[in-house]
């Protein structure tokens, strides 16, 4: 049989066997045009060693890659997924170097995809489909049944009345699904997989799935460009009728008329593509059974070309300019109905002739248009000049008329440079060749592509992370000018794949899922992401997921988003796994539940569609708060029943910005040495803090001094004034070996020996509270009551009763509070900046009302002071029960707050650090 798939051509860039072009295998040379035969030893087949055959016997080969579940065991799904991976780790065709972190590049687990496709494909189709009797959310519930490989429904006579059969059945037709980032087509295979079970469960002798595609292969026969196209889509009926009769009970049919109406993939490395067309090719090959009539190859039916449903091309490059389609529309206009007949012959072509054929063919559509844009941009330049022309005949002004025509020419050159620019994207299209396997374009339009010029209704995959600015900023510069509102230069190409795929969706009724870093939610460089999905979409669900996703050391979330406005909803916990959250659309917001354990998915680990939602508050461009029903009691009392820090009366700075730490930082033995050549050099050299110094309850001072040479600082009549170095000649001998460096560093104050202006150096004398700003809970608060300076990676707050707030701030409550309101680092880390620690709301209470906390903040400190590694576990644990009763939390309430906190915790045990792990292409 011809098993081609597009897997098995040559991949030298000529027609046929001949002279010129580019060798990639040979395969198709002889021995006149290549000067000898193929020669292939057996032991590379067949030693026992190192042979391929033996090698193979090594791995897991099942009988179909049909279902998520062991209990039929195609090649093992997972197998090509991770031979794509490595591949990837190997070797990077465009760099020649290892290639899988700098692509972002990894393979998503089998149970993740499949969770992923069932809950997007529920969601799409209740949109598509009609409930009998109204109800759209009772239809969802059906339909996680139907799409649920645990669920023993194989007759959905049961579940679903026979007109909705008849919509179901259309609305899966007419289901367009993308993945955007294909990787090794492990999601688009889970959406055929998915889809099929639908289709046997719906449909057990296929009569309604060849009726309709029957009446869907007429309207292309009717919609034929010419004779021939009709001719042949007329004899498509023919081969429907006969592949159905061949294979009746089989999913052949089923997967045939999927891949070619609704699956497709892109990736911007073709080696993807390749994969991806592999696997499809298996999962129609193992549907297939050899009758006894050699004459007709064995009844083995010719498989499809895959070209044109998995393509190479840069997913986040579109064709832009507004000029460009209208050119396009005009241009393509005659021709694209010519081009997708085309496409569609090449797909189902079952003979080398046939397939090359085709390719001429297209060749020739092409070349015209390429000629039509040339003649557009001849006749558009001969219109624009004379019209510049004309304006100038009005003119009697010999003068005025120059200077007119000068105008109108600058004014013709811009348009014109503008013109050239969409006529570029223009002839992309033209040039666009689908079936050169060894090229990927750089650009992605999928009406062009595709044929999908209305969108996909189900857009999903696994993003590649790669950071914007690495390789100095290469990736920055290329999508930087591409339109993307959510673009930020410190951002991640993954947040762009969610613009982009959202962009592709369908106007109404469009599913986008994607797994990705979860860093977007809280950091600060996804404050365009949250709010572009804040405002502009419904994010419908969050699941957080554990570091065993990937072989990575992102975290990462699984995120669903529908297309129009709307707020997310999220289900509350139910047993305890070890990391994760998960949210769901409601009015409202984000909700935590517990984390997803990935050595547990087959026990149910994914919360079900049909339990009861919690609250879930996406706030705009704000740090998004995934939090349970139960939590945001909590974070609702605490807001009812405090101020927030910044009303009260406190002062809250960052440490002093030296520009020059080198020279301004000094250890203790150097300080010494300027004090004993002058003993005044004492006055300005006092101690400071690192961020690395500040610890939970008290500092760890390092002995290092700053030298203090301020600006002056306080109000008259008792302002200090500025130093002045001349007074301190040891200390200025000692600026002036760094002298340099001083001149030429930005935060300098009125000489280059002097600090910058600091309005609150004051506070480093009072009474004061430290903390660093990346930290977990071991980092904060610092009590300080003698003069202690710090460096800018600290802050330092004063005023108001500082031990009270001491003890609050230092509360695992206030631990849970901001690391589910404050912005990450990215990389799990709370940032403990004034923006989100003047948001802690605290209770106002009396003075004897906070002497209890005070006696527990003077034990905990006396403590330390007598051994720096003293357990004060007891003290900490009667200020958390304070302070829980101090917001009035149930005992329910306390266990959502502790339990969160044991997740991911600390060394010290009471830290929780975020959920997460993974990486991207599908």
């Amino acid at each position: 049989p011809f098993v081609n798939g597009g897997l098995f051509d040559c991949l030298d860039d000529f027609a046929s066997a001949g002279a010129g072009g580019r060798r990639i295998d040979a395969f198709t040379d002889n021995v006149e045009t290549h000067g000898r035969d193929l020669d292939v030893p057996a032991r590379l087949f067949l030693d026992p060693g190192e042979g391929l055959f033996p090698l193979f016997r090594r791995y897991k080969f099942t009988v179909e890659e049909n279902t998520p579940l062991d209990r039929e065991v195609a090649l093992d799904p997972e197998l090509l997924g991770r031979a794509f991976e490595n591949l990837l780790a190997a070797y990077n065709p465009e760099t020649r170097e290892t290639a899988r972190k700098a692509t972002g590049s990894y393979y998503t687990p089998r149970r993740v995809v499949d969770y992923m496709v069932g809950e997007a494909l529920a969601t799409a189709l209740a949109k598509r489909a009609e409930p009998a009797d109204g109800d759209a959310g009772f239809l969802r519930e059906r339909l996680g049944r139907l799409l649920d490989w645990e669920d023993a429904c194989d007759d959905a006579a049961a579940l679903f009345r026979p007109d909705e059969t008849d919509s179901l059945i259309g609305a899966i037709a007419g289901l367009k699904v993308l993945d955007p980032a294909v990787g090794s087509g492990a999601f688009p295979m889970g959406v055929l997989q998915t889809l099929t079970l639908a289709l046997r469960r719906l449909d057990p002798d296929n009569a309604l799935w060849e009726k309709l595609q029957k009446e869907r292969a007429a309207e292309r026969a009717r919609a034929a460009f010419d004779t021939r196209d009709e001719a042949e889509r007329t004899g498509e009926l023919a081969e429907i009728s006969q592949v159905f009769e061949t294979y009746r009970d089989s999913d052949f049919g089923r997967k045939l008329y999927l891949i070619q109406n609704g699956v497709y993939g892109v990736d911007v490395q073709p080696i993807a593509c390749q994969i991806a067309k592999l696997r499809f090719f298996v999962s129609l090959v193992i549907e297939q059974n050899a009758g006894d009539d050699p004459a007709d190859n064995y009844g083995i039916r010719p498989l499809p070309n895959l070209e044109t449903r998995f393509v190479a091309a840069d997913t986040l490059i579109g064709l832009q300019a507004e000029t460009a389609s209208l050119l396009l529309d005009d241009a393509v206009a005659a021709r694209r109905k010519e081009v997708a007949a085309v496409r569609e012959r090449y797909f189902l072509a079952d003979s080398r002739p046939k397939k090359l054929d085709c390719v001429k063919e297209e060749q020739r559509l092409r070349r015209e248009l390429r000629d039509v844009l040339e003649n557009e941009r001849k006749a558009w330049t001969a219109a624009q000049e004379r019209d510049v022309e004309r304006k100038a005949e009005k003119i009697p002004n010999p003068a005025a008329r120059a200077r007119l025509l000068e105008i109108e020419r600058r004014g013709l050159a811009k348009r014109r440079r503008r013109y050239d620019r969409a006529l570029a994207d223009a002839r992309k299209v033209a040039e666009w060749d689908p079936y050169d396997q060894n090229a990927h374009a750089a650009w992605f339009d999928p009406a062009w592509m595709f044929g999908v010029a209305d969108g996909f209704d189900v857009v999903i995959g696994n993003p590649p992370y790669i950071q914007l600015q690495r390789d100095g900023g290469r990736l920055a510069t290329r999508y930087g000018n591409a339109g993307y509102e959510t673009f930020t230069r410190t951002g991640d190409v993954y947040q762009l794949f969610y613009e982009r795929g959202c962009g592709v969706l369908g106007s109404s009724a469009g599913t986008l899922a994607y797994i990705t870093s979860n860093s977007w939610l809280r950091a600060e460089y996804g404050k365009p992401l949250r709010r572009w999905l804040a405002e502009r979409h419904s994010p419908l669900r969050l699941i957080e997921m554990g570091k065993d996703v990937f072989d990575a050391i992102v975290d990462t979330s699984v995120l669903l988003v529908g297309e129009g406005g709307g707020a997310v909803r999220a289900q509350p916990g139910r047993a305890q796994h070890r990391a994760g959250a998960s949210v769901g659309a409601h009015a409202g917001g984000v909700a935590r539940v517990p984390a997803v354990d990935l050595d547990g998915l087959d026990d149910d680990a994914f919360p079900p569609p049909e339990e009861r939602w919690g609250e879930a508050r996406p706030d705009g461009a704000a740090p998004w708060s995934i939090l349970s029903a139960t939590e945001w009691r909590v974070l609702d009392k605490m807001r009812a029943a405090g101020a927030p820090l910044s009303d009260w009366k406190v002062r809250i700075s960052y440490g002093i910005k030296t520009g020059y730490n080198e020279a301004f930082v000094i250890d203790s033995a150097t300080r010494d040495i300027l004090i004993a050549e002058d003993p005044r050099s004492d006055e300005i050299i006092k101690p400071v803090l690192r961020g690395r110094d500040v610890r939970r309850w008290r500092a760890r001072w390092a002995g290092k001094w700053l030298i203090d040479t301020h600006n002056g600082y306080g109000e008259e009549p008792n302002r200090v004034p500025p130093v002045d170095i001349n007074d301190y000649p040891a200390v200025k001998r000692h600026l002036d070996r760094h002298l340099p460096a001083l001149q030429r560093r930005q935060d300098k104050g009125r000489t280059p020996w002097n600090l910058r202006n600091c309005a609150y150096h004051e506070d480093f004398a009072e009474e004061k509270l430290f903390w660093m700003d990346l930290t977990d809970r071991g980092r904060f608060a610092c009590y300080a009551s003698d003069e202690m300076f710090a460096l800018n990676t600290a802050h330092v707050l004063v005023g108001g009763p500082v031990k009270f707030l001491c003890a609050v701030l230092n509360s695992r409550l206030a631990t849970w509070f901001m690391e589910d309101t404050a912005n990450t680092s990215g990389m799990g880390v709370t940032r403990w900046i004034y923006a989100f620690v003047s948001r802690i709301p605290i209770p106002r209470i009396p003075p004897e009302a906070q002497s209890p906390f005070v006696r527990l903040v003077d034990d905990v400190l006396a403590a330390k002071d007598t051994d720096p590694e003293a357990d004060v576990t007891a003290q900490e644990n009667e200020i958390d029960r304070l302070v829980y009763a101090l917001y009035g939390l149930t005992e329910d309430e306390i266990a959502a707050v502790e339990g969160n906190l044991a997740v991911g915790s600390a060394g010290d045990g009471t830290a929780r650090t975020a959920a997460g792990g993974a990486g991207p292409t599908g």
